[in-house]
C-alpha cells in the first residue's frame, strides 16, 4: 500500500500538464487538485457536464502521463455499452472519423463490448487472448493495421467497472518504441484509482434520466447526425469543418438546425440529449 501511495504522490506532482482539448460547450471550471480535492460542495456548485469534462480531461492526462502514452481518449459508457463524454489528448482529429467511416468497430478487439464478458480492466493489443482463434486473429490484425496507419506502435484499453457493468474507460496509443503499457502493476494501480474516484464522484456513473420527450433524432439529416456526433465527441466547429471538408459557416448552420430539432441551446445539452436517446 505504501508503494502505491508513493506512486500516486509522484504522479500527482507530475500531472500538471494543461488539457489539450476544450470543454464541450461549457466554461472551464478550475478544481483545486485532481480527484480528492474536488469536494462535495465544489461538485454541487458545478454543472454535471462541466464537472465530468474536467474529470475526463484530468483522467486522460494522468493515465497518459503515467504510462507515457502519446494519445489517449477518456469516455463514459451507458447501459448499452455505448460511448459518450469523450475527452481526447493528443490523438489526430481524423482518427475517430476514419474509425467510423471504415467500420473499424466491427474488428476492434479492444472495444468495451468485447472486453465486457471477461471483465477486463487493462488489455493490450498484443494480449494472446485477443487472437485465440482465426476470426479474432483476423480482427486483431485488421484493427492493428488501422492503428499503424496513424503511426501507432502499441495500444491498450483501460476499463472502469461498477460491479459487473463497464461504465467508462481510457483508450491508449503509443507512438514510441519504448512504452510503459507493459508495466501491468502500474496500469492496474491506475485503473483501480480512477475507478474508485469515478464511482465515488458519480455514484456509479452519470445519472441518466428518462428519454427526452423532444423531437426524435430520427428527424436529423445524415449530415446533421454526423455533426452532432462529432460535437458530442468534443470537436470544435473549426475541427468539424476541416474533417468534413465544409465551411465553418455551413457547420454553424447545421448545428443550429440540430439545436432547433433537439430543443437544446448548447453543446453540453446536446451531448446529454444524444446520450439519453441512446439509453432511452
Amino acid at each position: 500500500m505504501r508503494r502505491i501511495e508513493r506512486i500516486w504522490t509522484s504522479i500527482l506532482r507530475a500531472s500538471t500538464v494543461r488539457s489539450t482539448r476544450r470543454s464541450v460547450g461549457c466554461a472551464s471550471h478550475p478544481t483545486p487538485c485532481y480527484f480528492s480535492g474536488v469536494n462535495t460542495m465544489t461538485r454541487l456548485q458545478m454543472q454535471p457536464a462541466a464537472w465530468l469534462t474536467s474529470f475526463g480531461d484530468r483522467t486522460v492526462e494522468l493515465v497518459c502521463g503515467a504510462l507515457q502514452a502519446e494519445w489517449g481518449v477518456f469516455f463514459l459508457l451507458d447501459e448499452n455499452i455505448a460511448g459518450y463524454g469523450y475527452r481526447s489528448r493528443g490523438a489526430p482529429v481524423d482518427l475517430p472519423l476514419q474509425y467510423v467511416a471504415q467500420d473499424i468497430e466491427l474488428h476492434d478487439p479492444l472495444h468495451p463490448r468485447r472486453l465486457a464478458s471477461g471483465k477486463r480492466r487493462f488489455t493490450t493489443i498484443f494480449d494472446p487472448s485477443l487472437f485465440a482463434d482465426p476470426r479474432s486473429r483476423n480482427d486483431q490484425q485488421h484493427f492493428w493495421a488501422f492503428l499503424q496507419s496513424f503511426g501507432a506502435r502499441d495500444a491498450a484499453e483501460m476499463t472502469f467497472w461498477n460491479g459487473r457493468r463497464p461504465i467508462g474507460g481510457v483508450s491508449l496509443i503509443w507512438r514510441n518504441k519504448t512504452s510503459r503499457c507493459r508495466d501491468l502493476a502500474l496500469a492496474a494501480s491506475l485503473q483501480s484509482y480512477v475507478e474508485f474516484n469515478l464511482l465515488a464522484a458519480c455514484g456509479g456513473l452519470p445519472a441518466h434520466a428518462s428519454t427526452p420527450a423532444s423531437t426524435s433524432t430520427d428527424e436529423l439529416t445524415p449530415r446533421e447526425h454526423q455533426i452532432a456526433d462529432l460535437v458530442c465527441r468534443g470537436y470544435t466547429n473549426g475541427e468539424i469543418a476541416k474533417l468534413l471538408g465544409i465551411s465553418l459557416a455551413t457547420v454553424k448552420t447545421h448545428l443550429l438546425h440540430v439545436f432547433n430539432k433537439t430543443d437544446v441551446n448548447n453543446r453540453a445539452a446536446l451531448a446529454r440529449y444524444m446520450s439519453l436517446r441512446v439509453t432511452g
